[in-house]
């Protein structure tokens, strides 16, 4: 099977990979930052569905308001993150 060639000769993986060369040789913290707002672009998703599902359980289930106060403050830093990141992201135009 034949990989698919653009019109230089070139896969996408090779192209894929010169542009992660070359992030990595002119800003390394550009790879650091993009893998963290993937992980909490996704992550950032979940958190209005997840978070109060899980705090009605605690409440309904007799559960303590420490764990709900623990599921509030991760909640809430999960989507700071997520937020902080993406406005960072969007000024640096990724």
């Amino acid at each position: 099977m034949k990989k698919k060639k653009n019109e230089q000769g070139k896969s996408t993986w090779n192209n894929t990979l010169f542009i992660l060369k070359s992030i990595k040789e002119y800003d390394r913290h550009l790879l650091g930052l993009v893998t963290v707002n993937a992980l909490f672009s996704a992550l950032g998703q979940f958190v209005p569905v997840f978070a109060p599902k899980c705090i009605i359980d605690e409440l309904r289930g007799g559960g303590s308001i420490r764990s709900v106060i623990i599921i509030v403050i991760i909640s809430g830093f999960v989507a700071f993150v997520s937020d902080s990141i993406s406005k960072t992201s969007a000024k640096l135009h990724l």
